[in-house]
């Protein structure tokens, strides 16, 4: 799990210098490109990651708690 803050300080640095961050979703790796923040429908707020999928030319969206940052 990633907090959201951390998150979005990886989109920023992967904007930057385009493709330098990996993070990692059900076992596979991912470029972070943002985050989409809504509400569901009993007023909750809901923070998704929008993922570049490195090996396939897709985006995937997926609840940020699921998300863990690829250290070295």
């Amino acid at each position: 799990m990633i907090e959201r803050k951390r998150f979005l300080e990886l989109c920023r640095e992967n904007a930057v210098i385009a493709n330098s961050v990996i993070v990692r979703n059900n076992g596979i790796k991912y470029h972070p490109l943002g985050l989409n923040i809504w509400f569901n429908d009993k007023g909750e707020t809901k923070n998704t990651a929008v993922l570049a999928d490195i090996k396939a030319n897709c985006v995937v969206y997926a609840d940020i708690a699921e998300v863990s940052e690829l250290t070295n």
